[in-house]
């Protein structure tokens, strides 16, 4: 049967249920974090891992104690993904500081003068999981500093979106793909900062949280595609900017966030709103960006094919291996489906699935030296006001139902 999809009052803000598993309300703990007086040390709660779950991680509290609190409890994860990935980090180590320090000292101010809530939450991270400052913000400089080399297309495996909007039924879903290292090291985080905007959010070790699909308590939801810009600026990194996107109060905020004068970095959001029932997509580079409102099908993979964007210059190699790949699969299934039928869940995950032309394929699998896997599918039903987070490839976990189902609230 159909579960029943239930909205809350923001007081009873991401109840949990796990198919399979009877249900697990955790919304009392984040009650509790919400009604919490002030103090010095977070509020903090966790929910273990499952078969069909990513661990849970609830915490409330100042940014650097956000960030000790995920560094402290991922502690072996985050350390896991840095030792699996060594001489990559290392290559980039010594790419960045050997001959090109002004740009990670550049960002680093950058960040300081526009976020710097954010550089302490980076600090927590830090200190909870034992890397030195400099390690980790360089890790979350990755695609900037990235930009630096000939070729980026081993740095990043990309991502693969769907979305449906036919005005009374707007759903889409998105395959999270990352490098091999993070598969069995991804975690979900529900936060709490000194905003008092809350939010639930698939998180990278390593990486400070709005990278991975999530959604806030005023309704605003992101997820992301990595855009392999082969230019960049002294300004604001891109995971800075996604970060700032979970504390936004409306699209229109979302949007001035992403498109912030002084962006380091091109880059492509999905961003929606549970509360005012949209969709857009939205190419940012270093000196443009476009804002489009998807109309009946869209899809979107790991380069820039908006008007106003997608002359900006991006690694071809990147993008002809692995985005172009995808992007013909999902141009090719969705011609296959009846222009006139109405697209559903069923049908956009079985596209997501596919392994045609892989290892470059939507639901991607490592293979050989291709180290690239889809970690987890986000499904968001907009006008129901929930998500559904699939746990690894969706072509197992669809199947199988592995799943966590997060509902929004009724009352922002």
């Amino acid at each position: 049967m159909r579960e029943e999809m239930n909205l809350f009052s923001r007081r009873k803000f991401l109840n949990v249920s796990i198919k399979g598993i009877s249900l697990i309300s955790i919304s009392p703990l984040f009650t509790s974090f919400l009604n919490a007086c002030q103090s010095k040390k977070p509020n903090v709660s966790f929910l273990p891992e499952t078969n069909n779950s990513f661990p849970i991680l609830e915490v409330k509290g100042s940014y650097y104690d956000i960030g000790y609190a995920i560094g402290s409890q991922f502690n072996k994860e985050i350390n896991d993904v840095f030792n699996k990935r060594w001489q990559w980090f290392e290559g980039m180590k010594e790419t960045t500081f050997k001959d090109n320090k002004t740009l990670f000292d550049g960002l680093l101010a950058a960040s300081k003068k526009h976020f710097p809530k954010y550089i302490e939450e980076i600090k927590g991270l830090a200190e909870g999981s034992g890397i030195s400052f400099d390690d980790m913000f360089l890790m979350n400089i990755k695609s900037e500093t990235g930009a630096l080399k000939s070729s980026m297309q081993n740095e990043t495996p990309g991502c693969s979106t769907i979305c449906y909007n036919n005005s009374d039924n707007i759903i889409f879903a998105h395959n999270e793909d990352g490098d091999e290292a993070n598969n069995g090291n991804m975690f979900v985080v529900k936060a709490t900062p000194p905003s008092g905007v809350s939010f639930i959010v698939l998180t990278y070790p390593s990486i400070i949280m709005g990278n991975g699909p999530g959604f806030n308590d005023h309704g605003i939801i992101q997820t992301t595609n990595y855009i392999a810009s082969t230019k960049w600026n002294i300004g604001i990194p891109r995971y800075i900017l996604g970060r700032a996107v979970l504390e936004s109060k409306s699209l229109d905020e979302a949007i001035d966030i992403v498109s912030h004068r002084e962006r380091a970095f091109a880059y492509h959001h999905n961003l929606g709103s549970f509360t005012e029932q949209k969709l857009f997509s939205v190419e940012v580079t270093t000196d443009n960006y476009q804002v489009y409102e998807p109309e009946e099908r869209y899809f979107h993979t790991n380069h820039l094919i908006l008007e106003k964007t997608k002359n900006f210059p991006q690694d071809i190699n990147y993008i002809s291996s692995s985005s172009f790949s995808r992007y013909a699969v999902l141009k090719h299934e969705l011609e296959n489906i009846n222009n006139e039928m109405e697209l559903n869940e069923k049908e956009i995950l079985q596209i997501l699935s596919s392994h045609q032309n892989k290892p470059f394929s939507p639901c991607r699998h490592p293979e050989g030296e291709i180290t690239g896997r889809t970690l987890a599918t986000a499904f968001f039903n907009i006008n129901e006001g929930w998500m559904k987070l699939y746990k690894g490839n969706p072509c197992i976990a669809y199947i199988h139902n592995n799943y966590q189902i997060m509902h929004a609230t009724e009352q922002l």
